[in-house]
């Protein structure tokens, strides 16, 4: 999971449909931002994000709010995990735009098709059905996503991702009250309000925590179980992110993003809060490059985006929180 830094967030891939409504009608063109491609044709490989070596596995029923992109298909889950992704509310789940859309080596416009894709959810943390109930696992069906309208799908073959690299999933069914709510409808995830309260409660030097299932050095498969690490927030010219994004570093030398953690949490827990900061992007294009910092996809730099998909009576700010 997290281990060495790899710029991640151009890498994954799934694809992009602007969310209409609860039901909503899907057109045949693909959309992803400024990204957009004709008819229904199939889907495509990018670069893979890359997450954490030598991580902490989350125990079974912490971080509840983490779930996975994944591939439609029968076998092991882990096999077809892709990127990671956050409930916002029962429906409705934030990732990295890359995730969805990109433009590829040859210039060419890639976006993933929702009917192709599953939200998995798992309560003991494992992307593995084995041993568990129809409730603490299940494979959500993808029913669209919309990704922010700034999002220009760079990446094409340098690893660097652009600006707005953010999205929002929607799941068909609603998930169950354990993977998004801390009970009387609150969501787990709390959202800052803005950039000013983040910094308040997340300073330069503050420590945060990244999760995912990404593998633990380049080139490595997704791991099955989800992983965590300590990160330290840096000064925003230590990475490559672009003016919405947060630095994160490694609070040890063999614990940062790598492939397929992109879309993943980045922030701190609180009880049973988890306090949203950013969104897995990317880093250096070798896993934990001689300590370099990861960028994040600033959440607080996209509330006011988020609040008009969602609606601000679905989720919380963390100035309601204790």
């Amino acid at each position: 999971m997290l281990s060495k830094l790899h710029r991640a967030v151009i890498a994954s891939i799934v694809v992009g449909l602007r969310c209409m409504s609860i039901s909503p009608v899907w057109s045949q063109d693909l959309i992803c931002g400024e990204l957009k491609v004709s008819g229904r044709s199939g889907q495509a490989l990018a670069f893979q994000p890359k997450m954490m070596p030598n991580a902490t596995e989350v125990p079974a029923g912490q971080l509840p709010a983490q779930a996975s992109l994944a591939y439609v298909g029968n076998n092991l889950a882990a096999k077809r995990h892709f990127c990671g992704a956050v409930f916002l509310s029962s429906r409705r789940l934030l990732t990295a735009a890359h995730c969805l859309g990109w433009v590829d080596g040859a210039k060419r416009a890639i976006i993933q098709k929702p009917d192709e894709l599953r939200v998995v959810i798992s309560r003991n943390r494992k992307l593995d059905a084995t041993g568990q109930s129809d409730v603490d696992y299940r494979e959500l069906r993808v029913t669209g996503f919309e990704c922010h309208r700034g999002w220009k799908g760079q990446g094409d073959g340098s690893y660097t991702s652009g600006p707005h690299d953010i999205a929002i999933v929607q799941i068909e069914d609603g998930a169950p009250s354990w993977a998004w709510s801390r009970g009387g409808n609150r969501p787990i995830v709390a959202l800052p309000a803005d950039a000013k309260e983040e910094l308040l409660r997340m300073p330069i030097g503050s420590e945060l925590i990244a999760t995912g299932w990404g593998g633990t050095s380049d080139g490595a498969a997704p791991r099955v179980s989800l992983q965590m690490a300590t990160m330290i927030r840096q000064d925003r010219n230590t990475c490559d992110g672009t003016f919405d994004a947060i630095c994160l570093r490694q609070k040890t030398s063999d614990s940062a993003i790598c492939g397929n953690d992109s879309g993943g949490f980045a922030g701190q827990v609180e009880g049973d809060i988890m306090a949203l900061a950013g969104i897995v992007g990317g880093g250096p294009r070798a896993c934990g490059a001689d300590g370099q910092s990861d960028y994040y996809t600033r959440v607080s730099s996209h509330a006011d985006w988020i609040r008009s998909i969602v609606g601000p009576a679905n989720f919380d700010v963390w100035k309601t929180l204790p």
